[in-house]
């Protein structure tokens, strides 16, 4: 009995320190954030002073952006596509037999512009710029780059985190719109080759359960999965202290509160827009 309670003890306590390193952790996330951003806009106090600084800082940006988005193109759409006509033939097929197809439009806004989108774009960019990020900076760490740049006077939350974020939410934003197309563009074309139905009432029964409230979650959404993706994916590369062998675990640790993040934040959205609409 005694054992029995020493060993639930001591689970107890592994919790509650697990519990606590996970708050720390996710305050100094937030606190380096917040520093990025900071300052960032301080540098606009002086920006005549500071404009090799702010141009430096708009490369890094347009390169974030060429890496997550332009680099992701291919790979979205050919998702988009093939997640599209998964979805939008057995919808369309279904609804036409029971007389229904002017109802394919309000699904497929529900469905995919307000769901599959901005999650499924989420996903994509976590396989391939939240490691990368992780990666990076943890091997940034492991060689003394982080020190380096302190010791120099340079402001490395302002070079190193903010670009990343920003650009990150552009990505996003712009990769969930391209999905979006091409989700919904490819899956009627290959839904009409087996199923032919007119492409302009597709388009009106779209446009017609189209409204700015489905704009605005789709944004949120994409804006805050970016924001948690790639604060904590740089976070977790910023944990990284004295070996290379370390790399790969923050990584991985990255993947799965990335993932976790998102799909929660996802969940939070969707929730409020539901239950507010039937307010």
């Amino acid at each position: 009995m005694e054992q029995i309670k020493t060993y639930t003890q001591n689970k107890a306590d592994e919790l509650a320190l697990s519990l606590f390193g996970n708050i720390k952790f996710l305050l100094n996330t937030l606190l380096l954030t917040y520093l990025s951003f900071r300052n960032f806009f301080l540098l606009f106090a002086n920006p005549l002073d500071n404009r090799g600084k702010i141009i430096m800082i708009g490369k890094t940006i347009v390169m974030q952006i060429y890496f997550t988005a332009v680099q992701s193109i291919f790979l979205v759409s050919f998702i988009a596509v093939i997640t599209g006509s998964l979805t939008v033939l057995p919808i369309s097929t279904g609804l036409s037999l029971f007389g229904q197809a002017d109802l394919v439009g309000k699904i497929l806004i529900s469905v995919i512009l307000r769901e599959i989108a901005p999650l499924f774009t989420a996903f994509i960019i976590i396989a391939r710029s939240g490691t990368a990020i992780a990666s990076e900076l943890g091997n940034m760490q492991v060689n003394k780059e982080i020190d380096s740049l302190k010791s120099l006077g340079i402001d490395y939350t302002s070079f190193i985190i903010f670009p990343r974020i920003l650009g990150g939410i552009i990505s996003l934003l712009c990769l969930n719109y391209i999905f979006n197309l091409m989700s919904l563009g490819g899956g009627y074309l290959v839904s009409n080759y087996i199923h032919p139905f007119s492409f302009g009432s597709y388009i009106h029964s779209l446009a017609n359960y189209l409204t700015p409230l489905d704009i605005l979650l789709t944004v949120l959404k994409c804006i805050g999965s970016a924001f948690l993706i790639f604060s904590l994916s740089i976070s977790w590369g910023l944990s990284v202290r004295k070996s290379s062998h370390e790399v790969p675990q923050v990584t991985s640790r990255a993947v799965v509160w990335c993932l976790a993040s998102v799909m929660f934040w996802n969940l939070i959205m969707s929730l409020i827009s539901y239950v507010g609409s039937n307010v």
